[in-house]
C-alpha cells in the first residue's frame, strides 16, 4: 500500500488516532504528513485520509462496542 500513496502522506498499522471521544487502533491508516510527526500527539481526523478496520475475529465487538466510536 505505501507504494501508491502520494508523497506528503504515510501508512500505518495498529497505532491510535485521536477522535472527539476516543483514540482507536484502525487496522491501517493513511496519515498525512510522516510517522515522526506524531511522535508527541496521534493524528487526528483531520490528518487522516483513509481509515481501515477489518472485521473477522473481532466482529461482534466491531459491531457493538467500535461501532459506537
Amino acid at each position: 500500500m505505501e507504494e501508491i500513496v502520494f508523497a506528503g502522506w504515510y501508512v500505518d498499522a495498529q497505532e491510535p488516532v485521536t477522535l472527539k471521544d476516543s483514540e482507536p487502533k484502525p487496522d491501517v491508516v493513511i496519515i498525512l504528513g510522516n510517522n515522526r510527526d506524531y511522535t508527541e500527539l496521534h493524528p487526528g481526523s483531520n490528518d487522516l485520509a483513509l481509515v481501515v478496520e477489518i472485521a473477522d475475529s473481532t466482529l461482534e465487538r466491531d459491531r457493538s462496542y467500535k461501532k459506537r466510536i
